[in-house]
């Protein structure tokens, strides 16, 4: 018989329970970050430690445990951000809204021979007041690990585990001017999207007032949506204001006093949408109805082309 029999029986009777227990984090998690406008460069991954990984970190680390939930990475959870600066608001939120553990900030343990930068790692625990709920109340057991990283920081993580390059001296001596750029360059993306970021926040303090004849981008759109279209049908972080600006360019809207004018007189057609339980469209929605409402089997017609030629449909 095994000497971790007793383990291997727990780890399948709970391992269903770590399941919903990661699902429940995760989707606190995702309304955590829609709320607070933080874009994630890929959907949370998860993962619950399968019984052969943990008989292997035993053997190897001659790790001793008495159960299976004091492994505090049997349920792991990976944040990948799209932006680097949203990294500090994950931590607020996390610091904020759960139970932590333990915090290591991984990037700071690299020695000089050593590649890149690594994740941020959090253990946490639901805080005991969400424990008090009873469809909760069996996730008290659990730890969660907790990893948080940018996709530039991601893609060198997972090619460098793939090469195993993780110090100077594991790599070939050819190689390694190379992969020294690589990495370079991944944290480069990094630092350029800060200035992107700063330079779009820049732009956005100048057109608080923006002129009529000022001409349609993603930034100018939003604004005037924001104005004038009711603010619960907005869908932040989802609204695909690039695609509306080609929508209303087909029917001449080039300018931020046509828009302005269209909208005026589409608001009996918003009103008449709203009133048709129209509550779950977005501000895009909302103009595009316009739209149909005005330009009919034209503007129809315009939309199915365009989404046959994007989805391929003969």
């Amino acid at each position: 018989m095994s000497p971790y029999s007793e383990l291997k029986t727990e780890h399948e009777k709970i391992k269903p329970k770590a399941v919903r227990f990661s699902e429940h984090v995760i989707e606190q998690l995702e309304e955590l970050l829609i709320k607070n406008n933080i874009s994630l460069g890929v959907p949370i991954e998860s993962r619950v430690k399968s019984w052969q990984s943990i008989e292997d970190k035993i053997n190897r680390l001659n790790y001793t445990i008495n159960s299976i939930t004091q492994l505090n990475d049997l349920v792991g959870i990976r944040i990948i951000l799209l932006f680097k600066r949203d990294i500090e608001s994950v931590n607020d939120l996390l610091f904020k809204e759960f139970d932590i553990r333990d915090f290591q900030d991984k990037a700071i343990r690299l020695e000089d021979t050593q590649f890149g930068y690594q994740s941020i790692h959090y253990q946490l625990r639901l805080p005991k007041s969400w424990l008090k709920v009873p469809t909760l109340e069996d996730f008290a057991m659990f730890d969660a690990e907790i990893q948080v990283r940018t996709l530039a920081q991601h893609i060198w993580a997972a090619a460098s585990h793939k090469l195993q390059y993780k110090h100077e001296e594991s790599v070939p001596i050819p190689v390694r001017r190379s992969i020294n750029r690589v990495a370079a360059h991944l944290e480069t993306v990094d630092l350029e999207f800060e200035r992107v970021l700063e330079e779009r926040e820049n732009y956005l303090s100048d057109i608080k007032s923006i002129d009529n004849n000022s001409q349609l981008n993603v930034e100018v759109l939003e604004q005037i949506l924001d104005e004038i279209l009711p603010p619960e049908n907005k869908r932040h972080g989802n609204e695909d204001y690039s695609a509306l600006i080609e929508d209303l360019q087909m029917i001449g809207i080039r300018t931020a006093g046509q828009l302005r004018e269209f909208l005026a007189n589409g608001k009996n057609i918003i009103s008449e949408q709203l009133e048709k339980k129209w509550s779950q469209y977005t501000h895009v929605g909302l103009v595009r109805g316009i739209a149909r409402k005005k330009y009919g089997d034209k503007f129809n017609d315009y939309m199915r082309d365009k989404y046959a030629k994007r989805f391929s449909i003969k």
